[in-house]
């Protein structure tokens, strides 16, 4: 099991992204938070002085000059010190928000250079719900250190003032409820703590029910499956709201705690203070201020325990993207086997696939020690039943995952002494499923080369058979498409995929399954085009479409993770094996197929 972090380190992380302006400010803010608490302590002894000032036995000169010095420097402190706390949240505000952006930054940044595995692992929209609560938590974190310090600080005042009086059981009251507070926090944060962690999970889980349900809203709709995901949606925010309702109810019995010992504190303190007038050794002005402590000495108490609380709901919540940060990156785990940084290509490269071992997930044999050679600038077509490991042999030389074992070569050098950007570089991947992003076309087909002038953008939808189609519509390049690309059909999001691989130039395609949602006429347009604008590359393609396939220089037959039969379209049907068995299927009579190809 992970160790779990202190609050110290949760801050540092939370804390990390603080720039010189953040600093700054926090540091003015603290300062006049200081201040402003310090004046909040000593305002009652400005009181005290005006209730004496004017109390006849002591004074019989009526209202004095005293008096009015007094009162004024009252309404002066407890004024400043409410011009000091509205000042509070503008310098704050800011520095929170601040810290929350360059914390969102980060975190979406390590996102993005974690595996491809750790994303298949995790809920739809559970990420984003992980750094919603890291926000929050950066907020409570950064309210709850800033409300503490000036929290001590006023107590200590009211601490050395009541000592001044000379009323030891007056200080006695005071600290048996600073503890008796403490007592009650100390117990009340642990449990606000549990409760803030099932506030987080299930937060995390209705918010990735939401968007699975969201993303698959065309699928429920076909199948009349609204009930079931209304029902699982309702499943997961009633856990929410117990999960809620428990925190607020361990929160209503903190206050509820506090409430009490300040009732108790107040009226012991005024009947000691009482007695101790009427002995006459305190005056009536020292029963104002103990008074006023009394009830004053509350709200700091209060703040610290209400910052701590606050700092266990921070720390819960910052946890679940606190843990993700901490996972090495893809590049970090590959720098720890000593990668070396190649020059740019720009020619083909040799493919050798060596001895490739993939369980995927754990358990099952996705690729069974597959070896496969593919010189530079030649071709090779990998067909296959499904299930036989097609893709997940595309996703392992794009680097998406890593094998168990054997190795994959790009000229001389291994996939694990490349860096996985460098590795993606050279490669344009169009994968099966193609996702696009919700913005213009000309934004997702230069997703691979952002800096891309508009003409080459054109060239490779050209290439790609879809220009035609994009200058049809009212927006052309500037049309949006949607959510993951879905106000476009299949055919025209998987032509704008290989227009991505088209307008990268890269020194190797590589083609999962590049025309399955295009007809037969457009098919055979768009391999004449992609054969055109492969030649002299080194180009894989993945298919179970054979018409696609027979146009490679080479044929590689994949059962069960292995190569089975590798060859010539004309050579592999005259073997009568696989290959010519899935020919058959697709297209009719092998031994004429065979002589057309011979011919």
């Amino acid at each position: 099991m992970p160790v779990r972090p202190t609050h110290r380190e949760v801050l540092r992380e939370l804390f990390g992204d603080a720039d010189r302006q953040v600093k700054l400010r926090v540091a003015v803010a603290l300062l006049a938070i200081c201040a402003g608490a310090l004046l909040a302590a000593l305002a009652p002894l400005a009181l005290k002085g005006t209730v004496d000032a004017l109390n006849p036995q002591v004074n019989t000169a009526g209202v004095t000059s005293d008096a009015l010095a007094f009162a004024l420097a009252y309404v002066a402190a407890l004024s400043a010190a409410r011009l000091l706390s509205e000042v509070r949240p503008f310098l704050v505000g800011a520095a929170q928000q601040r810290l929350q952006a360059r914390f969102s930054r980060r975190f979406f940044a390590h996102l993005i250079g974690l595996p491809a595995s750790f994303h298949l692992d995790q809920q739809t929209g559970a990420l984003p719900q992980k750094l919603n609560h890291a926000s929050a938590a950066t907020q409570l974190a950064t309210s709850s250190v800033l409300q503490t310090i000036p929290a001590v600080i006023e107590l200590a005042a009211v601490a050395v003032v009541l000592s001044q009086l000379h009323q030891p059981v007056l200080v006695g009251i005071f600290l048996a409820s600073a503890a008796t507070y403490a007592l009650i926090f100390s117990r009340g944060v642990t449990a606000v703590r549990r409760s803030s962690q099932d506030v987080s999970a299930h937060a995390i889980s209705a918010q990735a029910t939401l968007a699975d349900a969201l993303l698959g809203v065309e699928t429920i709709k076909s199948f009349n499956a609204g009930h079931e995901a209304n029902r699982r949606y309702c499943n997961a925010t009633e856990a929410l709201e117990r999960s809620w309702s428990s925190l607020h109810r361990h929160r209503a019995q903190l206050g509820l705690a506090c409430a009490a010992v300040f009732g108790m504190s107040v009226a012991a303190s005024v009947i000691v203070a009482v007695a101790e007038v009427q002995r006459g050794t305190l005056s009536v002005g020292g029963l104002v201020l103990t008074t006023v402590y009394m009830l004053q000495m509350v709200r700091p108490i209060e703040v610290l325990g209400i910052a701590l609380r606050d700092l266990g709901q921070a720390v819960e919540f910052a946890l679940p993207a606190l843990e993700i940060l901490r996972l090495p990156s893809e590049v970090i785990a590959n720098a720890a086997r000593t990668p070396c940084k190649c020059p740019a290509r720009r020619g083909p490269v040799d493919v050798h696939l060596c001895g490739l071992r993939l369980s995927y997930p754990p358990g099952s044999n996705v690729l069974d020690g597959l070896s496969l050679r593919i010189p530079a600038g030649t071709s090779v077509a990998i067909v296959g039943p499904s299930g036989s490991g097609k893709s997940s042999l595309a996703r392992l030389i794009v680097g998406l995952v890593q094998p168990d074992a054997g190795g994959a070569f790009f000229g001389s050098e291994s996939h694990a002494m490349l860096d996985p950007t460098e590795m993606r570089a050279m490669t344009g991947f169009v994968p099966q499923d193609i996702v696009l992003f919700d913005d213009t076309i000309a934004m997702n087909v230069a997703i691979g080369r952002p800096e891309a002038l508009p003409h080459e953008i054109e060239e490779a939808c050209r290439g790609a058979h879809v220009h035609d189609f994009i200058q049809s519509l009212p927006a052309g390049y500037a049309t949006r498409v949607g959510p993951r690309g879905l106000k476009l059909s299949g055919g025209e999001r998987q032509r704008i995929g290989i227009a991505r691989a088209i307008l990268k130039a890269p020194c190797i395609y590589l083609l999962d399954e590049p025309t399955s949602a295009l007809d037969a006429h457009t098919e055979s347009i768009l391999l004449e085009e992609l054969g055109r604008i492969c030649n002299g590359c080194t180009t894989i393609i993945i298919t179970h479409r054979l018409a696609a396939a027979r146009r490679a220089q080479q044929i590689a037959v994949l059962e069960q993770g292995r190569i089975v039969e590798l060859g010539t379209h004309a050579a592999l049907l005259n073997r009568g094996g696989a290959y010519a068995r899935m020919w058959q299927l697709q297209n009719g009579n092998v031994s004429t197929a065979a002589t057309q190809a011979q011919a």
